[in-house]
């Protein structure tokens, strides 16, 4: 309505009573009915604050506030909550004044009297969503009060709360001493934030964007065509973003869209990255090694060598296939192994992947002890089987080996001798075998023995000789007076 300045009263079914107000000739509804104990969430919302200029209202019986915020205020803690009144506004200043001029206060129980502090509210469910922006007044004597809100976010929503003291009934006016007249429109910022290479098929994908001051309500839809249905989640659990989910019924490209709005005013859309949906089915392998166990076998899932062929595969339920999973010490070494996945609906890709076969286990090398004798020429050989007592290992030996395979005359006869088992990897391990050697430092027994012609001769009882040199024995007995001489030459 334009025209004459003009101020309507209206009276609603409760008895409360709307004061209309004409400002700059154009007739403002101020809002005012009783907003009950869930007053918070039933706050009206007011586009500027000046909109409560000249406004008219009275506090009507009404239960207490549940919950009754005023413990959060430190300068009014202990003030209770019957009779109240909300507000919410969207400032479009910093800085506000409000007079709140009450009248006719009666019936608290304690005081008659008006009491009024302004919030910002996170949450109307618990105290600590409420955080005061304001002074909080609370005077049991009825008296005129400023409210003054400072530091304030251009564009964020707060709430005026007015409450009779002691559960007073009062009338009241209220007056915009400092405060702005415009709408602030909503201004959503930052990106949307989301996968943009998508399959089809693909369930519960998440988009989120910031919240923004002055916004209540975000609206999601798609810029164009379609590739799938949004579903609303509201805002996450760390409380700064605003999200839905994607459910990918299409294939091509889809662009989403997001408004942000309030009661008055809505924001310009933010839209997403191109979004592209495709049905694709790629394998990735990764090259990985293993090694050979006791029984000399190793064993792979085709998991193993998947490199994430779900995270580029426009598909689900994908099933993987190795061409081979067991390995023995026949495939030492490099090996080409297939992997293949598979759709539900049959639909196949393949990739190659290269095993590497290792065998790092040592082999065990068995000894045991053995008794040789020296040769006539007084040497004695000794060869790796002669002191192996069943080396073994997870695959096969490749040879044997040990650190003395000949033994004369100058060895002792007790001998240590290391016996070392190498397998086909390079792998070794040793033990050691006693090997006693017989006729070595073992003294040469000669015996005489008298002939018939009374002569003597010198038998050797032990062929086998440790030391050499020349041992003359003179013998003449009877007829025959004859100079025997034995020459014992000790061969290598």
């Amino acid at each position: 309505v334009s025209g004459t300045p003009t101020s309507i009263e209206v009276t609603d079914v409760s008895g409360a009573t709307i004061t209309v107000n004409d400002v700059d000739g154009l007739v403002n509804i101020g809002i005012g009915p009783s907003t009950g104990p869930d007053g918070c969430r039933n706050s009206p919302l007011l586009c500027n604050i000046s909109l409560l200029d000249g406004y008219q209202g009275q506090t009507l019986i009404t239960p207490p506030s549940n919950p009754c915020p005023f413990s959060q205020a430190t300068d009014c803690p202990n003030s209770s909550c019957e009779n109240n009144q909300w507000f919410s506004f969207i400032a479009d200043t910093t800085y506000i004044e409000l007079e709140v001029l009450p009248s006719a206060c009666e019936g608290g129980i304690t005081g008659n009297s008006l009491q009024g502090v302004i919030w910002k509210v996170t949450d109307c469910n618990i105290l600590s969503g409420y955080t005061p922006v304001s002074n909080c007044f609370s005077s049991p004597a009825q008296e005129d009060f400023i409210l003054v809100a400072n530091n304030l976010v251009v564009g964020e929503i707060y709430t005026i709360m007015l409450d009779g003291f002691a559960g007073s009934l009062c009338n009241y006016e209220l007056n915009v001493l400092v405060g702005g007249s415009s709408t602030p429109q909503p201004s959503l910022s930052g990106t949307i934030t989301g996968p943009t290479e998508v399959c089809l098929g693909a369930l519960d994908l998440i988009y989120c964007v910031e919240l923004s001051p002055g916004v209540s309500d975000y609206e999601w839809s798609w810029l164009g065509d379609s590739i799938g249905i949004i579903t609303d989640l509201g805002i996450n659990a760390d409380g700064n973003q605003y999200c839905v989910s994607l459910d990918v019924t299409g294939s091509g490209v889809g662009i989403m869209q997001v408004i942000g709005s309030n009661d008055c005013a809505e924001s310009q859309p933010l839209t997403s990255d191109p979004i592209t949906s495709t049905e694709v089915l790629t394998a990735l392998c990764q090259d990985i090694t293993v090694e050979l166990n006791d029984f000399g076998l190793a064993e792979i899932t085709a998991e193993d060598i998947d490199d994430g062929s779900a995270s580029v595969s426009c598909a689900t339920n994908l099933t993987y296939a190795a061409d081979q999973s067991v390995f023995t010490c026949d495939d030492i070494g490099a090996s080409e192994v297939i992997l293949t996945i598979t759709t539900a609906n049959g639909d196949q890709a393949s990739c190659s992947s290269t095993v590497t076969v290792l065998d790092n286990l040592d082999p065990t090398a068995v000894c045991q002890d053995i008794t040789i004798e020296l040769e006539d020429n007084g040497i004695a050989y000794l060869f790796p089987p002669d002191i192996d007592g069943g080396s073994f290992d997870n695959c096969a030996l490749s040879y044997l080996d040990i650190d003395q395979s000949s033994f004369d005359c100058s060895s002792p006869t007790l001998n240590n001798v290391s016996l070392t088992a190498f397998d086909e990897s390079g792998n070794e391990d040793t033990c050691v075998a006693e090997v006693t050697v017989l006729g070595a430092d073992e003294p040469v027994v000669l015996t005489q023995t008298e002939n018939a012609c009374g002569f003597y001769y010198w038998n050797v009882t032990n062929e086998i000789y440790f030391e050499s040199g020349l041992i003359t024995e003179t013998s003449s007995s009877g007829i025959c007076d004859t100079v025997y001489v034995l020459d014992l030459n000790i061969g290598e």
